[in-house]
């Protein structure tokens, strides 16, 4: 019954504004780590206007127009052999109000459940979401973000699942870049848990292109910073923790209707009192179809960290079909 609505929805929407294409999208992720956690999720989007200012679709729309839209996720996950489930729903509204300023609002609502052993655990929870992108003189992109959301969607365990904590999120993105030549890329985000902990996490790097105008080919270094008022056992939030990488990414047309590319960071990562450690970041996608059109999407993206004989990791498989009408 929900799917059905869900669909009639997308039709009727889909005719508010017709300057600009609509997009509908669904994904299914698959991620697991080797401490034992596991969620798989099933996602819905759909957009009455198609819409990225820092990439812009083929022949968009310039003049101020609204957008409608709506994210539903269905979540199922495990956690030290139990079980807990999550429906996510985001309708947003938003006007890109030239090439250069887009502004989005929406909520969030949230429900979820817990099994463990013979007892089930059910609440919900409503948030807010507000977005913000802005680009000034084609060179410098900024985008600022508010998001109140429980921690096991942001993959913070256990805390987000056996106890379903919560989390306000305020994310600022700066990217200064030169085409072809070079640019700078940093994320600064501030978390504050509803437990009272806060929590800043800094993310900086600065590559150079390579290669002729064109090819997407780019090398460089980068290093995270995070610092957390404590270093609770709910979450990973540590007090201390800085990590330094090469940071290598590439991507480019296989065939005609064939497009892959590919994400990799190699560094070393100290955390709180600990001894250095190594870590590795990859990431690699696969795409058959335009990105203006109807296309399909296969992404993987493997974390590994460890020092000593200590070892973490985390595997993520996603599948996602967009369609452009």
């Amino acid at each position: 019954m929900l799917l059905f609505f869900l669909i009639t929805q997308i039709f009727l929407l889909s005719s508010v504004t017709a300057s600009e294409l609509s997009q509908a999208s669904i994904a299914y992720n698959y991620y697991s780590t080797s401490d034992d956690f596991l969620i798989k999720t099933s996602s819905l989007k759909f957009s009455s206007n198609r819409r990225e200012l820092f990439w812009p679709y083929d022949e968009a729309y310039e003049e101020p127009i609204l957008d409608i839209g709506f994210t539903v996720d269905k979540n199922d996950g495990f956690l030290d052999g139990d079980e807990f489930n999550g429906v996510r729903l985001a309708p947003f509204i938003a006007k890109k109000f030239s090439s250069d300023l887009y502004l989005k609002g929406g909520f969030l609502y949230n429900h979820v459940k817990r099994k463990e052993n013979s007892n089930e655990r059910v609440e919900s929870h409503i948030g807010a979401q507000l977005e913000g992108k802005l680009i000034k003189d084609e060179k410098l992109f900024l985008r600022l973000e508010f998001l109140e959301d429980y921690l096991y969607t942001q993959f913070l365990f256990p805390g987000g699942a056996n106890k379903f904590l919560t989390a306000k999120f305020i994310t600022s993105n700066i990217l200064y870049t030169h085409v072809n030549e070079f640019r700078w890329n940093s994320q600064i985000r501030q978390t504050y848990y509803e437990d009272n902990n806060d929590s800043l996490n800094i993310d900086s790097e600065y590559k150079f292109h390579l290669g002729s105008n064109g090819q997407w080919l780019w090398l460089g270094a980068g290093f995270n910073y995070i610092t957390s008022d404590r270093n609770p056992v709910e979450y990973w939030s540590p007090r201390n923790f800085f990590s330094y990488s090469l940071r290598a990414e590439a991507s480019g047309d296989l065939t005609d209707n064939l497009h892959s590319g590919f994400g990799l960071n190699v560094g070393r990562q100290k955390e709180d009192e600990s001894e250095w450690g190594s870590s590795i970041y990859l990431n690699v996608f696969l795409q058959y179809g335009n990105r203006n059109d109807f296309h399909t999407v296969l992404n993987y993206e493997k974390i590994e960290s460890g020092r000593d004989s200590s070892k973490w990791l985390s595997d993520q498989y996603t599948i996602q079909l967009v369609s452009s009408f």
